[in-house]
């Protein structure tokens, strides 16, 4: 039961318009970039370039910006920019953050995503190093900078102990001593994003066993507050943290194993790291094994893609603008399966959303489903991918630097994580397996060494106290 977002997390920066009430807002809507960035890397040294980025949010007065530099921006479309990238900036191997503000200046932003300067390499390989922590039974994990040093951090959740904990970045791979931070019972997804809109990332929790979400403000320098509590639907278990309404403020959606019937949570946020009374929406469903977010019909407005096992289906919620949702339509999949994470992103550049979900039956099948999205809500075609036995969470990145996205997944019977390397139109080669530890659950994926190649980090909660597993690229 894992919870991971590619996560790199849901960025904002500072907003000089803090509300403190349920008041509708007229703020320029929390940008949200999807994967892939176009071109996805390029090579050192080289020229000038123009960056494609895709995404939600995006108004005629948003900016691209470059490990915190303006670019120059070009509006394409209410989901797509184009920004002039200098030859400056690429002269050295490295990953650069990009994100998109609002307008200039401002300090409402987008989440992170990251581009690398790397020379392609055929087969990527890592090198294995496992860092224990102090608690027991560690699921999910993120990556984010939370303390504001440039460097890559690791946060997680320990079920057991009612807690999250942080692993400070020091830039060369490896990580500081875990702090934690008391939460609600049994926390089994967590998510960054800046839910108060001071510049500093905070935390927030699914607490599965008391049907809440603890929310954690940062204070800048890698540790957070006491929790906030707000209620959900029972036994919340996905999490994301995006601008449902538009409002300027991000959001809280959350979905749940409590039923039947499937329940998604949705909690508005006000701006000052509080939130409304929590909307239920039915999925069509039972329960609700994996979610993810994203905008699946075009029309600038965030929906929901719902997987459950009991119905063998995906349930594809449309948002309407408000933070309210369309009765659900379904995608039926050619064979049983539990599904266990999913991410969205646009696999063979036809400028439309597709999907990937984890799911395995019964130990007996297995593999990463891809669905390729019809920019209208639908997904007609589905590819299924050998990735592994019993695979748990997936995850995106360029992993070999070819310009192409690819697919890894972590697996708990091999003790894997496997990458399915992209090709062109949406194929993905036979899968590269390595060794990551004990019950390979999750992964978190980003450049922990500053190398300019994509690392990885697994959670190994194995009994007794666990391990992150840490891959770094070589």
């Amino acid at each position: 039961m894992i919870i991971h977002h590619l996560c790199f997390g849901l960025l904002l920066l500072n907003s000089f318009l803090l509300a403190q009430n349920d008041s509708p807002s007229h703020a320029d809507p929390v940008p949200l970039i999807y994967q892939p960035l176009r071109p996805t890397s390029v090579k050192p040294g080289g020229q000038a370039f123009k960056l494609t980025v895709r995404g939600t949010g995006f108004t005629a007065h948003s900016v691209v910006n470059w490990n915190g530099s303006p670019l120059r921006t070009a509006r394409l479309g209410s989901s797509e920019l184009s920004a002039v990238v200098p030859a400056s900036f690429v002269n050295m191997p490295g990953t650069a953050s990009v994100k998109v503000s609002t307008s200039a200046g401002s300090g409402v932003t987008s989440n992170a995503q990251f581009f690398t300067i790397s020379n392609p390499v055929v087969r990527p390989k890592f090198r294995n190093f496992e860092q224990t922590t102090v608690f027991a039974g560690v699921y999910a994990l993120t990556t984010a900078d939370l303390n504001g040093d440039g460097n890559l951090d690791i946060a997680g959740v320990v079920p057991g102990d009612n807690m999250v904990f942080v692993m400070l970045g020091n830039g060369d791979g490896t990580f500081q001593q875990a702090v934690s931070f008391p939460v609600g019972n049994q926390p089994i997804s967590l998510v960054a994003a800046d839910f108060n809109r001071d510049g500093i990332l905070d935390l927030a929790t699914g607490n599965e066993l008391d049907g809440t979400l603890s929310v954690l403000l940062g204070n800048g320098d890698g540790t957070f507050q006491a929790q906030t509590v707000f209620a959900t639907a029972a036994y919340p278990f996905t999490l994301f943290a995006a601008d449902l309404n538009g409002d300027g403020k991000l959001d809280l959606v959350v979905g749940s194993q409590s039923g039947p019937p499937g329940v998604v949570s949705v909690l508005l946020g006000r701006g000052d790291g509080t939130f409304r009374h929590h909307v239920e929406y039915g999925t069509g469903g039972s329960t609700v094994d994996a979610m993810t977010v994203g905008d699946f019909n075009r029309d600038g407005i965030l929906d929901l893609v719902v997987f459950d096992h009991n119905i063998n289906s995906a349930s594809v919620l449309l948002g309407i603008g408000n933070g309210d949702f369309e009765a659900p339509t379904f995608v039926k999949f050619p064979t049983a399966a539990s599904f266990r994470s999913a991410v969205a992103a646009d696999f063979n550049n036809d400028g439309k959303l597709d999907l990937a979900v984890a799911w395995e039956y019964e130990g007996y099948s297995e593999g990463a489903f891809v669905l390729l999205g019809d920019g209208k809500g639908g997904f007609p075609v589905i590819h299924n991918h050998q990735a592994g036995r019993y695979p748990m969470g997936i995850g995106l990145g360029d992993f070999n630097a070819d310009g192409i996205l690819d697919l890894m997944v972590s697996n708990i019977d091999s003790d894997n994580i496997s990458i399915l390397l992209g090709r062109e139109h949406a194929k993905f080669r036979g899968r590269l397996d390595y060794k990551a530890g004990s019950q390979a659950f999750g992964v978190a994926v980003g450049d922990f060494n500053n190398d300019g190649r994509l690392d990885v980090a697994v959670p190994l909660p194995n009994g007794g106290y666990s391990s992150i597993a840490v891959l770094l690229q070589e």
